[in-house]
């Protein structure tokens, strides 16, 4: 590459090669053949000019000496015709050597013309073999890649928060839905070591667990909610599916029944039932078959579980019309007719979103709960599911019928004045153990 020194008559020549030697011989070579060409070049332009006017002068020196030998021949003229010759020669050869020495002239100030025309390259600074290579360089272009990666990263981290619109934390959930959370679970891994997709209810098989006392201040916040209005009807449902709505009513329900509570476990979910498969039980039996037995035959038709104060009412055979099923006053009739057996009745409902089973249950409830799973469910669709239980006149726990909230169950001062009153009544372990 060749670049001009701005303001000066220098011309800056660069050569890369992988090899610095030879780099280093190219630079240094290339100014002294670039000067011998332009040598041959201005040459060539003057070659032809000075070619002719050679002629011509050799032809006026031919001619020079033809004159001055026939005016030797003459010598001394001895009449007038001779001396008019003589004359004439003479005046002949006085012009050929004007001609000739006009056209010697013309002939030098052609080589002078030439002698400045030829450039005279002089190399002001040789050179030299480089010690260390120009490229790659690695330092910088590490630098320049960390910089340019991290700020890509930054813009897709960005633009994923962006594009993503999962809950992420309770915060969003009483941002968008304007409901407060009544109960945190954490996540745990429910795959058996066969490797079979089995939800566990860890309520019975790590009591002692943290997430088991999850589940048991989920139970106390719920019974906080139904000090003016009891709840003797909970229905759990979730926006989408896959969210944990039937994990959560299998480990409440164990939890109510551990406090003392008759808790009947209704699989209100006949599109897809799950409540069956955490006690390992079958479904060709459950609430479609009571459903279609005379209420006097309903004595007995709840079945028993290993978890003490705890019935399960499974699905029984899928109906065609599950949602007119759950909605008929047979429904009604037999939620009532537990309530004369038992303390509360939860019922595992199916999404909101995807059917209407739902929100056909949820005026026959007490109390709903909205299940949320973090990472998981979308803001719009949580929010369009609360709507729905709006619409249908559901009490969302949490939700006070005027529709502000009941006050954040995890407020400290509320929940001193409670323990007070339970410590008052029996001791603390007890306590612990039955109201979590």
């Amino acid at each position: 590459s060749v670049t001009l020194v701005k303001d000066t008559q220098l011309i800056e020549l660069r050569v890369e090669d992988e090899n610095p030697a030879l780099a280093a011989d190219v630079a240094n070579t290339i100014p002294t053949v670039f000067s011998r060409q332009n040598a041959e070049l201005q040459s060539n332009r003057y070659a032809d000019s000075k070619a002719n006017l050679t002629k011509e002068i050799d032809s006026l020196r031919g001619q020079i000496d033809q004159k001055q030998a026939a005016i030797d021949v003459i010598g001394t003229p001895t009449d007038a015709t001779k001396e008019a010759e003589l004359s004439r020669l003479q005046s002949d050869l006085t012009q050929l050597r004007q001609s000739s020495a006009y056209l010697l002239q013309s002939y030098e100030a052609i080589r002078l013309a030439e002698a400045q025309s030829t450039s005279n390259i002089v190399v002001v600074e040789p050179a030299q073999v480089p010690a260390v290579p120009v490229r790659p360089r690695v330092l910088q272009n590490t630098l320049l890649g960390g910089v340019v990666g991290l700020m890509l990263a930054l813009g897709i981290v960005f633009l994923i928060e962006y594009l993503d619109d999962r809950i992420r934390s309770p915060e969003q959930v009483d941002r968008a839905l304007n409901l407060p959370v009544v109960g945190l679970i954490a996540k745990w891994n429910t795959l058996h070591a066969e490797g079979i997709d089995k939800t566990a209810l860890i309520a019975v098989q790590e009591p002692r667990s943290p997430i088991t006392e999850a589940f048991r201040s989920l139970r106390t916040n719920i019974q906080f909610a139904g000090v003016d209005r009891p709840i003797r009807t909970l229905l759990v449902t979730s926006a989408g599916p896959t969210e944990g709505k039937s994990t959560v009513a299998a480990n409440l329900a164990v939890v109510m029944a551990q406090a003392g509570l008759r808790t009947v476990l209704l699989d209100g979910d006949l599109r897809r039932p799950a409540v069956h498969k955490f006690f390992e039980q079958s479904d060709r039996t459950g609430l479609t078959d009571i459903m279609l037995k005379d209420p006097s035959q309903w004595n007995g038709s709840m079945q028993s579980t290993d978890v003490k104060n705890l019935s399960t009412i499974f699905s029984g055979p899928l109906p065609p019309n599950p949602s007119e099923l759950l909605g008929s006053k047979r429904m009604q009739q037999l939620l009532a007719h537990l309530h004369e057996s038992y303390d509360i009745v939860i019922i595992d409902a199916p999404p909101l979103l995807p059917v209407t089973d739902a929100l056909v249950l949820s005026p026959l409830a007490d109390g709903v709960i909205l299940i949320v799973n973090t990472g998981m469910t979308r803001i719009g669709e949580a929010v369009q599911g609360k709507v729905q239980l709006d619409q249908a006149g559901a009490r969302v726990i949490g939700q006070s019928p005027g529709g502000g909230g009941w006050g954040d169950p995890f407020e400290r001062e509320p929940r001193r004045v409670q323990w007070d009153v339970v410590e008052g009544l029996v001791s603390r372990d007890a306590a612990r153990d039955q109201y979590g």
